[in-house]
């Protein structure tokens, strides 16, 4: 190994053996010498130089394959954490140096993670590199941001020690899904309050803040913000906009989510290596899906659980992961933003062509980098855990990615559940002359009102029918900015303009549409 067109990382121990849960002291170099530029190995460290602190990561793959996954932060020359920018993305200091190994493409992480950026979410960014450790060669790796709180990662307000009470309580929370682990992230278990047939409890982790550093009433509030929400899905009046699941959750996140999920038939989803997160109350207050994490085993990956191997079928409709999904695809109205969603983005990019190339696009930076690292790991054409499919060459594992891909849009293309007309038929016979333009609208959208409406209240509802944005009426004309409560821009979409009269009473609706 001499050279690459990938940037080459050179991690030194000085002898050490890099050990799980505790981490030790070593130096770092990255050679980045720009794109179309060739990285040797005795070029100069330009991109990183410096200390860092690392462990061994992963649960089960770290015990299982040969070829380690790392975790690391680094560090300025007194043990500090010290953000950087490494290779080009978002100056942090943790970091993830994944060891793509089951995964024979190396790629499935990274595809599921750029069609989450692509759908409008935070997904961890990634760069394709070569590692080297003590000046052995250890193939094709994965340098990615670590899911954290951040102002270019989870972009949330920080919960700090100080903030038990009001507004500072109520956000700032990062949970995961996953088993129970004392020694990894401490958590609880949650039980609906009316318990639905066959369901099971939910596993959470206080993930970030870790539970360790949360006080006691940290913990008591984020668990009765999921008791409270888990209670609203299973009342009576859980379609209810304002009494059910929708006034607590951020339901665009869930739909993407979901979607990503399915495209992938991602068997880990819904029940380990899921993650959420809650804002506070001033920024709206609601629970997100996401960040995503951990694809390895999606896309056709795995050889148990038929339901996860072929294009037919739905992961949300396993009955030991969470009931969340089931539930909420109860309700024609979340039903019907789903398939309006898949509609959207399949008649806008996620065409089959955009994922053949992707995977084309990766493929041709792997292309000599991949040749090293099966060099290094002579797996291709043999069994590695739980691989569905065993390729004897590259090119077939790429292959079957593209097909199975192929296959599973198609199935969801024919079978995704919800009427999309049930978004514009809503409350539409109520609906009367309200003047309304330009419509559709880029900028803002003004409202002129037929007769005096002054002490009623405008609302904006989403697709999700959830309502987004609302003033009281105090003149005939009103001027609408195409943003929520917040004063944030809204995405482009499909709105409904509701007037309400002072008994709560709908008397005149509109359609909408901001380009």
């Amino acid at each position: 190994f001499t050279s690459s067109n990938l940037p080459i990382i050179k991690i030194t121990t000085n002898g050490q053996t890099i050990p799980d849960v505790t981490r030790i002291v070593a130096t770092m170099g990255i050679i980045d010498n720009g794109v179309g530029v060739v990285n040797n190995v005795g070029d100069p460290f330009n991109n990183y130089d410096g200390k860092i602190t690392i462990e061994t990561r992963g649960e089960s793959s770290q015990y299982i394959f040969p070829k380690k996954s790392f975790g690391l932060e680094t560090q300025d020359d007194f043990g500090k954490n010290r953000n950087v920018a490494l290779l080009g993305m978002p100056a942090e200091n943790d970091w993830i140096l994944y060891a793509p190994y089951t995964d024979k493409t190396m790629m499935r992480d990274v595809l599921a993670y750029q069609l989450g950026r692509a759908l409008g979410n935070y997904a961890p960014r990634t760069k394709f590199v070569e590692l080297m450790i003590e000046g052995e060669y250890m193939g094709v790796y994965v340098l990615m941001e670590k899911i954290k709180r951040d102002k270019n990662r989870v972009d949330i307000a920080a919960l700090k020690p100080i903030d038990i009470t009001g507004d500072a309580l109520t956000g700032g929370y990062i949970l995961r899904v996953d088993k129970l682990d004392p020694t990894d992230f401490p958590g609880w278990q949650a039980t609906p309050t009316i318990q639905l047939p066959n369901e099971n409890d939910i596993t959470f982790q206080y993930y970030n803040p870790d539970g360790a550093d949360l006080l006691p009433v940290q913990r008591s509030y984020i668990q009765n913000y999921i008791q409270s929400f888990q209670s609203s899905l299973t009342s009576s009046n859980y379609q209810d906009t304002q009494l059910g699941y929708k006034s607590k959750i951020d339901v665009p996140s869930f739909v993407n989510f979901m979607l990503v999920n399915e495209i992938g038939k991602n068997i880990d989803g819904y029940v380990f290596s899921t993650y959420l997160y809650k804002a506070k109350d001033s920024d709206g207050g609601l629970l997100y899906m996401g960040p995503l994490w951990d694809f390895n085993l999606a896309f056709g990956n795995v050889d148990y659980l038929a339901n996860a191997q072929f294009a037919p079928g739905w992961m949300w409709d396993d009955q030991y992961r969470m009931f969340w999904f089931r539930r909420m695809i109860q309700d024609p109205m979340f039903k019907a933003s789903l398939k309006c969603r898949w509609q959207t983005l399949r008649n806008g990019f996620l065409t089959n062509q955009f994922f053949t190339n992707k995977i084309d696009s990766m493929a041709l930076t792997l292309q000599a980098a991949q040749s090293r690292n099966y060099q290094r790991w002579p797996i291709l054409g043999q069994y590695v855990w739980p691989n569905q499919y065993v390729g004897q060459t590259y090119q077939d594992e790429l292959n079957f990615l593209k097909q199975w891909i192929i296959a599973r849009l198609a199935w969801m293309d024919s079978n995704m559940p919800g009427d999309c007309s049930l978004i514009t038929a809503v409350e539409e016979l109520k609906t009367i002359d309200l003047n309304v333009f330009p419509n559709p609208f880029k900028v803002s959208v003004k409202i002129l009102f037929p007769t005096d409406y002054n002490g009623h209240i405008l609302s904006v509802i989403d697709l999700t029918g959830r309502e987004v944005f609302n003033v009281t009426i105090s003149a005939n004309e009103l001027e609408w900015q195409g943003i929520d409560q917040q004063g944030r821009p809204l995405p482009k979409g499909l709105y409904l303009i509701r007037v309400s009269n002072k008994e709560g009473q709908t008397i005149a609706v509109r359609r909408i549409v901001r380009e």
